[in-house]
């Protein structure tokens, strides 16, 4: 059971989240008591804290990786104010280390994939399906990235961690966006 349609009206200064549930009556402002806390009729935010920990460790490996590279390319003797323009991370392979690269190479694979987990769970917030075993498969998706992040920048071997690593959390993204699709579409 869930919120059937959420929008915000816009007052004068800020915009109010108003409710469209024939439970509460039908444009009825959104209030946040324990009779639709219990029957679940607000967004339900639970799902929210996985996403909001791989936001957090996607910015931990940018600094990781930050503190990788800059040593690597003062001790390659490369002078960064001369890399041409429009340079980029990936003109850096075959330059620095390839230890060093494998966190930038993490931090692309964290801006990619995710970015479609991150809508998957708002999405499943929103329509109240933020809880139960879509919580604990948004939780499993980020302990598999945050797993396979410190595999591939430390040892990086392909076969059959890191791969199995991905496929795994893979998985959860899947069943995640297909219970996306089931319940927007109540089937």
């Amino acid at each position: 059971m869930g919120l059937n349609f959420l929008h915000f009206q816009i007052r004068p200064g800020r915009p109010v989240p108003v409710l469209l549930d024939p439970r509460l009556g039908l444009g009825q402002p959104w209030r946040l008591d324990t009779k639709h806390i219990e029957e679940g009729i607000i967004m339900e935010t639970q799902i929210l804290a996985p996403a909001a920990v791989l936001v957090l460790w996607s910015l931990l490996m940018l600094l990781w990786m930050g503190a990788t590279r800059f040593p690597a390319i003062a001790k390659s003797g490369m002078d960064i104010k001369n890399v041409p323009p429009g340079g980029r991370g990936v003109n850096l392979d075959g330059v620095l280390p390839d230890n060093v690269q494998w966190k930038s190479h993490n931090y692309t694979h964290l801006m990619e994939q995710p970015t479609i987990f991150y809508p998957t769970v708002i999405i499943l917030a929103m329509i109240g399906q933020g809880h139960g075993t879509n919580v604990t498969l948004a939780w499993a998706y980020v302990a598999l990235r945050i797993a396979h992040s410190l595999w591939q920048s430390t040892v990086n071997t392909i076969m059959p961690v890191r791969f199995g690593l991905f496929m795994a959390a893979s998985a959860c993204l899947i069943v995640l966006a297909v219970n996306a699709v089931r319940a927007t579409l109540g089937v």
